[in-house]
């Protein structure tokens, strides 16, 4: 072996794992010595779990009462010697790694389109060479897709009827926001890779993983949904008001337009939109379309983005995503019946809001830091009316 200490483990995982996997082949090896320093994730990794599972089956195989059965020992040495079989697979100059990669893990675990995507983004990234003894591919990947491979992407999260990881979702967003259209998260992976493959809208992995990196900074902040920031707080609208169709719109609006200082004036414009509609009861089955559909009207346009975005939502004059005016507004909040127990996220949100502004300085400061419900709505002046 040309170098021992790196050469002895034969097998890489990807950086995420290297750490756990080095220490369960031997404790005593100082992986930062023979490698760059990994990012210390802050969770147990699962090829530790697994090994913990492991070595607990095998002491239930092999234990009884307290006893070790030497014979039951020797059966799963045995087995493991010659039942376990492990394949290379040697490819020719014409063979597709990563097609050859897809199909035989189609038997087993389904991938998920992060997964997909990951692989197919640094299959395509292995030729980059060294910089200062280290692969390219690692640093890339240590600098953008491992922050995605901690735990908050792994959460699932709901849209309407469909369940799937954050990470799924940023990266379905993140496509339909490129190319300024639907995307389901079903046909993501085959759509994202035909587009790479056949548009060539990047001219190396480096800048799309820029790019998604850019994607998720905002997309994190509206998953957190922390009040004090306006990308946190929009996220708490989308999740009351279940209007999750916006997202690509919004990374557009934080990431590719630039708008600094106006982004909150943006996000307000798209609130009175939704909320609007909303208070209306207008319908919201053309917002797939809709939003995703003014990308490419906002790419086209130098002029002020925030301004494009009111005129292109103001001409619209259908129900299906006309932007109600202040009387039509009044009207519905007044006589329309707003209390329903679907509605409830949106009306705590709303109520929530009002309270905050109708606040001063004279009033205690008080979070509200539990998911309360609305069980009664009681007028101040109730004996009056």
């Amino acid at each position: 072996m040309e170098h021992p200490e790196v050469e002895r483990f034969k097998l890489w995982p990807s950086l995420m794992d290297r750490k756990a996997f080095t220490s369960i082949v031997d404790p005593d090896v100082d992986i930062d010595h023979i490698l760059p320093k990994q990012a210390d994730e802050g969770f147990v990794n699962k090829s530790v779990l697994a090994h913990e599972y492991l070595k607990d089956a095998i002491r239930k195989h092999v234990i009884f009462g307290g006893v070790f059965d030497e014979h039951q020992f020797e059966m799963i040495f045995e087995a493991l010697k010659n039942g376990l079989a492990i394949v290379s697979i040697e490819l020719e100059g014409g063979d597709d790694p990563q097609t050859i990669f897809e199909t035989l893990n189609s038997r087993g675990v389904e991938l998920s389109p992060g997964d997909l995507m990951r692989n197919f983004i640094f299959q395509r990234a292995k030729g980059m060479g060294q910089l200062g003894g280290s692969l390219h591919v690692d640093k890339l990947y240590e600098q953008h897709w491992l922050p995605l491979d901690r735990p908050f992407w792994t959460q699932v999260a709901s849209r309407g009827r469909q369940s799937s990881a954050r990470l799924d979702w940023l990266l379905t967003d993140h496509f339909s926001m490129n190319i300024g259209s639907l995307v389901s998260i079903e046909n993501l992976y085959d759509s994202y890779r035909r587009w790479i493959l056949s548009e060539r809208p990047f001219p190396s992995v480096v800048p799309e993983l820029e790019a998604i990196s850019a994607s998720a900074e905002v997309e994190e902040r509206l998953f957190e949904q922390h009040k004090d920031d306006p990308l946190g707080d929009f996220g708490r609208f989308t999740h009351a008001f279940e209007v999750s169709t916006v997202m690509p719109l919004v990374l557009y609006l934080a990431t590719e337009a630039d708008l600094r200082e106006r982004l909150l004036d943006a996000l307000s414009v798209l609130k009175s939109y939704i909320l609007r509609r909303d208070i209306c009861r207008l319908t919201t089955k053309n917002y797939n379309k809709l939003f995703v559909g003014i990308v490419p009207k906002l790419r086209e346009t130098p002029s002020d983005q925030v301004e494009v975005l009111i005129a292109n939502l103001s001409e619209r004059g259908s129900d299906i995503d006309r932007w109600p005016d202040d009387e039509e507004w009044h009207t519905a909040w007044m006589d329309d019946n707003q209390y329903s127990g679907a509605r409830r996220n949106r009306l705590n949100y709303l109520f929530e809001i009002i309270e905050e502004k109708l606040r001063n300085d004279r009033n205690e400061d008080i979070e509200i830091k539990l998911a309360l419900t609305i069980e009664h709505i009681m007028p101040q002046k109730w004996k009056e009316t």
